[in-house]
């Protein structure tokens, strides 16, 4: 390949990349398996299957998502190698600030045979969906990895809703109906608010907490599910995950057709693990704002008609149930990143962006 031509009009962050001390708020919710599938179907298992030698399907034993705020204080590039042609010396640039909302769900990806068999199934994780309040992240994230990542407004409501506890709030430039005559505007995509996390701070409370809470047995099925899934935090979360992504551009010509498609592997990593708190699941409320590109999003991994849906003062909003929650802080890092497959295609064939 040649090399990349650097400017100031693509001036990334450049991956890998690293944060310390970083607030991490985790929300598991249960997820049905046609719409893990679909998502699959549509953003990693592309073209006829004889031209790829994998297959990405469910895990049916969990069919769980996780919808993750982190508070990044100081997110840097640890790369070595950025030119210095822009002036910089270091191999730490830039230290951003940023906050996140994303959500992750478990896939497994097999292996196929020669014999159309599916073999040495290994777990990783998609994310469908990742608000960022950082511009130059969120452009990094999508030119570089694939992310679907979205810029908005991410913002902690200090005092929160209710005491002890944390509040969210995440914009986003949409529209609330797609029609010739609407306006793009800044508008309320999600809140999410949750009471104190309940005391104690040791893996016995936790346990304790687990079982009045009734959350054994959904740890018991994430650990059993997820061989990947270690012990720290009572298995709320692992310490490694490997993320898959769709990279793709758009053809200039034709833009519903992609000129490259490949499926980017991260790997998230998350250390120096401090501060483990649990959450009643019962005192979280986590809710959508209705509207046309609200339901688009939300569309790509969950059936909007498995959300509760309620209305006050005009305003629609969805309700995702939690089945968990917990906090922590920790150091978080995104590394090995590599192509994992690139997509080829027949001479003179049409690929359909997705």
């Amino acid at each position: 390949m040649t090399q990349f031509i650097e400017s100031f009009a693509t001036h990334q962050l450049l991956p890998p990349y690293h944060s310390d001390n970083s607030k991490v708020y985790g929300f598991f919710f249960e997820i049905k398996v046609d719409a893990i599938q679909a998502y699959c179907d549509v953003f990693l298992n592309i073209g006829d299957q004889s031209s790829r030698p994998f297959l990405y399907r469910p895990i049916t034993d969990a069919p769980f998502g996780i919808l993750t705020f982190t508070d990044y204080p100081a997110l840097c590039s640890t790369d070595k190698e950025i030119p210095r042609s822009l002036g910089v010396t270091t191999s730490h640039w830039d230290h951003l600030r940023q906050k996140e909302l994303s959500v992750a769900v478990p896939v497994n990806r097999y292996r196929l045979t020669s014999a159309n068999v599916l073999v040495e199934p290994t777990v990783q994780w998609v994310q469908p969906v990742v608000v960022l309040d950082n511009a130059t992240s969120a452009f990094s994230g999508r030119e570089i990895l694939g992310l679907e990542a979205l810029y908005g407004h991410v913002d902690v409501v200090d005092p929160p809703l209710k005491p002890g506890g944390v509040s969210i709030r995440v914009s986003l430039p949409s529209w609330e109906t797609f029609a010739p005559d609407a306006c793009e505007q800044m508008l309320p995509f999600a809140s999410i608010d949750c009471e104190a996390a309940l005391p104690g701070a040791t893996d016995e409370d936790h346990r304790q907490q687990s079982d009045t809470l009734g959350l054994t047995p959904i740890i018991g099925q994430l650990r059993q599910a997820l061989p990947h899934l270690r012990d720290f935090g009572d298995g709320l979360l692992p310490e490694t995950m490997q993320m898959v992504l769709l990279k793709q551009f758009r053809d200039a010509g034709d833009p519903n057709l992609a000129i490259h498609q490949s499926l980017v592997g991260v790997r998230r990593r998350y250390s120096d693990i401090v501060g483990m708190r649990l959450y009643d699941p019962g005192a979280i409320s986590v809710q959508f704002t209705d509207g046309a590109m609200v339901d688009e999003i939300l569309n790509a991994f969950l059936d909007l008609h498995f959300l509760t849906q309620s209305v006050r003062d005009g305003i629609v909003t969805r309700t995702l149930k939690t089945a968990m929650a917990f906090s922590f802080t920790a150091t978080v890092d995104a590394d090995r990143i590599e192509t994992l497959f690139t997509f080829r295609d027949p001479p003179d064939a049409d690929v359909a962006i997705v």
